[in-house]
């Protein structure tokens, strides 16, 4: 590999492996330098992780790239390996920068669990430098807004003194301009100030209107002025700009006198200052709620919390509508009576709901300091979904491989069969009929063809069915297959399916083997269920009876099993996907659902109810072919 002389050009990954004797690994795609051919200043960036080669000829390099790092405050993880160097030497190394990890050995094989924790270490080290200047960077803002601010209101209030001052000489006028100062401070709308400042001097100044007047529209639009009407106008201005104007108006050709226009100006940096005040309280409730749309626009539970788990700040996503501030974040969310045991404040963790149907959530934690106390910003993420799909996938995944090798299996076990059926009918053609052996070679005949029969169910069930397979289907010869494919479990537990024949044509259009996958989806719940029980009455002897009739709207269906039977509030899930009564991590919970959409491809439903005697029934109902959707 080739050694770059000048100051390296980074990769994406941000990983550096300087060595003279080891080359990493590809699959690192990290940067390689060899320690005799540093040039420094070595760093022209900053890297995530430097993998440290310890070798004692090189310790004047490593002591020059140490340095360089401490003065550039590098946040960069080091990681020692291969130790090949003095106690004291090392320990001085230790000092100059401390390591992330340090491993002896020199086997590269042992360096793949290290990078990575000190790669994510690195990246969680400069998301929290990025944080924490965007912070300083807002606060230096907040802090600036604030002090423009107090100093525009300490520009006000000087000029509403001075005001003052100049109309002591005037008692009367002064309780009058008072008057008006107090009603104008306690109007709360631009509408309601302009009707108080019209009031207050339409007897004193013989004011017929007074406007507010922005860019923005804020108010109505004025109407024209007659040639009559004196008017006198007062500036509205920020940060030297005009935003608008106050208007005073009176229907006389008089012309404002000097001493009123005084008081109109003493009284306009008044309204000017209640104007601005109205305009940012407008403002800041804009943008409080906007900020607080966005913090309930976040779908996931949002919260904050302090050091005893107390919530101070919640998203409608975690309480719609109940109130929940003050109280404990593990009785709202999980109904504990005590912190969660998993809880890892800080920090990124995963969380379990207790019971049955229990969600799981990555929770990601942010700690803090509000109010010179600590307290931890909380996202809770449902992953339930995420990780049953995960499961779906593994269980299509099992499937498809199952198909796959039942598949070859009934191909690999049809040749032999077919021999030993041939041979065993040209044993039967040489003996007489009165031939004592000749009972055990018609035995013999029918186990075979009974074993050709079961590897051809299993070839036809494995096959994906076509949309050129819709055809008019027996729907008792379905059911016979899922009941055939079903004993291969069925007959070893002991287990009895009991299905009359019926001579009747029961006919209904659609799909041969997803219709066979149905009933061995059902007849695989209701065997379960005896097994189940079977764990707590361990002679009980099961059954399962399958009964069908017809009628005026279609063919009924009934599945009849002894097993456990089903819990009421449970009732409403068995057809939810990914959910089970049974342990997650051997049984998908997809058999019914399967079942109820390909039913409802068929235009056909499912029912599951318990019965008084305290068996279980699945009820299917298959309507007219008229009326089937294929």
């Amino acid at each position: 590999m080739r050694v770059p002389s000048a100051a390296p050009s980074f990769k994406t990954t941000g990983l550096y492996f300087i060595s003279e004797n080891f080359l990493p690994d590809p699959q690192w795609e990290a940067v390689h330098y060899k320690p005799s051919q540093l040039t420094f200043p070595f760093f022209s960036s900053e890297p995530t992780v430097i993998v440290l080669e310890v070798y004692a000829p090189f310790l004047q390099q490593y002591e020059k790239l140490l340095k360089e790092m401490k003065e550039l405050s590098l946040q960069t993880q080091l990681i020692f390996f291969s130790l090949d160097l003095a106690e004291n030497a090392l320990v001085d190394l230790f000092n100059l920068q401390r390591p992330f990890r340090l491993i002896p050995h020199a086997r590269i094989a042992e360096l793949q669990k290290p990078i990575q924790e000190a790669m994510e270490q690195g990246q969680n080290l400069k998301q929290e430098q990025v944080l924490y200047q965007l912070f300083r960077e807002q606060n230096k803002e907040l802090q600036e807004m604030t002090q423009n601010l107090e100093s525009r209101i300490e520009k006000r209030q000087n000029h509403i003194e001075e005001a003052r001052a100049r109309l002591s000489a005037a008692n009367e006028k002064n309780i009058f301009l008072q008057k008006c100062l107090f009603a104008v401070h306690n109007s709360t709308t631009i509408a309601d100030l302009e009707k108080t400042v019209t009031e207050l001097l339409h007897e004193p100044l013989s004011l017929d209107w007074f406007r507010i007047q922005l860019e923005l529209s804020l108010t109505s639009n004025l109407l024209e002025t007659p040639a009559s009407t004196s008017l006198y106008r007062f500036p509205l201005t920020l940060a030297q700009r005009d935003y608008g104007q106050l208007l005073f108006a009176r229907k006389s050709q008089t012309a404002f006198r000097r001493d009123e226009k005084e008081l109109l100006e003493t009284l306009s940096e008044a309204i000017s200052f209640c104007v601005e005040k109205m305009l940012q309280i407008e403002r800041n409730r804009e943008l409080q709620s906007q900020w607080q749309s966005t913090f309930n626009a976040i779908l996931d539970p949002v919260c904050l919390i302090d050091e005893n788990y107390n919530l101070h700040l919640v998203n409608k996503s975690l309480s719609p509508k109940k109130q929940v501030l003050g109280k404990k974040c593990y009785e709202i969310l999980f109904q504990r009576q005590s912190p969660c045991t998993d809880c890892q404040r800080g920090q990124t963790f995963r969380l379990r709901e207790s019971g049955e149907n229990a969600k799981v959530y990555d929770v990601f934690s942010q700690s803090m300091v509000i109010d010179y106390q600590k307290s931890y910003f909380h996202l809770y993420r449902d992953i339930s979904q995420q990780l049953g799909l995960e499961r779906q996938l593994v269980e299509s995944a099992k499937l498809a491989e199952l198909g796959t090798i039942s598949s070859s299996i009934a191909h690999e076990l049809n040749n032999p069969l077919g021999g030993m059926i041939n041979f065993i009918q040209l044993i039967k053609m040489d003996l007489p009929a009165q031939d004592p052996l000749r009972p055990d070679v018609d035995e013999m005949e029918k186990a075979a063809l009974r074993c050709k029969d079961i590897v051809k169910n299993l070839l036809s069930f494995s096959r994906t069915a076509k949309e050129s397979e819709v055809h008019d289907i027996p729907l008792v010869d379905v059911i016979k297959r899922a009941i055939m494919i079903t004993e291969l479990r069925t007959r070893s537990l002991g287990i009895r399916i009991q299905f009359p024949d019926s001579e009747e044509a029961l006919t209904v259009r659609g799909r041969f083997n997803p219709l066979a996958q149905v009933f061995c989806n059902i007849l695989q719940n209701s065997y379960e269920s005896i097994i189940t029980k079977r764990k707590t009455i361990p002679d009980f002897k099961g059954e399962i009876i399958i009964q069908i009739s017809t009628t005026e709207k279609g063919i009924d269906i009934d599945i009849f099993d002894n097993g456990v039977g089903l819990a009421n509030n449970e009732t409403h899930h068995f057809f939810d996907p990914l959910f089970t009564t049974k342990d997650p991590e051997k049984h998908s919970g997809l058999g019914l659902t399967l079942a109820k959409q390909i039913l409802t491809e068929h235009s056909a439903r499912i029912d599951l109810t318990t019965q008084k005697d305290g068996r279980t029934r699945a009820h299917l109902h298959f309507p007219r072919l008229s009326s089937h959707a294929f």
